[in-house]
């Protein structure tokens, strides 16, 4: 098609992929990336158990990535729970876990990181988290491998 999908429908697609369209608590935000090669949406959901990122094919709106199936994998009772990975899919730390192993390694208390950014990439056919975040004078960089939370690179600058 001609015409990109439009914002409402990547959302919907989105949320059907995680399947959170039967939650009220969802909340959205949908950035058109139509620029971009291919044109994509970047819809953000933030739920009651974290914000997780799915890239929407404009034209199609077909899910090129995020997690599926959010609410068969929400922890239940047990926030640390990690959701189980069905056979044949890749393993995802999550955003959460990413978040929390940068930290880790910069020392850094999370009510003390500030400009906190967090995107799952595509790198060369591996999923990465880069992490971005700054505190106490300082601005940190991580690429953290999404399959096994290792550390691929990791800065530390001076903020200006």
């Amino acid at each position: 098609p001609a015409m990109p999908i439009g914002m409402d429908v990547a959302r919907t697609a989105a949320e059907e992929y995680a399947g959170t369209t039967t939650v009220d608590s969802v909340t959205a935000e949908v950035d058109p990336e139509l620029d971009e090669s291919p044109a994509y949406y970047e819809v953000e959901l933030h739920t009651a158990w974290g914000e997780f990122e799915y890239l929407v094919d404009a034209y199609t709106g077909k899910v090129l990535s995020g997690q599926k199936d959010l609410l068969a994998t929400a922890p239940v009772g047990d926030a640390t729970a990690k959701p189980s990975a069905p056979s044949g899919t890749v393993q995802d730390i999550g955003y959460a876990k990413a978040k929390s192993i940068a930290l880790n390694h910069a020392g850094v208390s999370e009510s003390k990181a500030y400009d906190m950014d967090i995107e799952l990439d595509d790198e060369d056919g591996k999923l990465v988290y880069e992490v971005e975040f700054k505190s106490g004078g300082m601005e940190y960089s991580y690429e953290i491998n999404a399959a096994s939370g290792a550390i691929l690179k990791h800065e530390a600058e001076l903020d200006d």
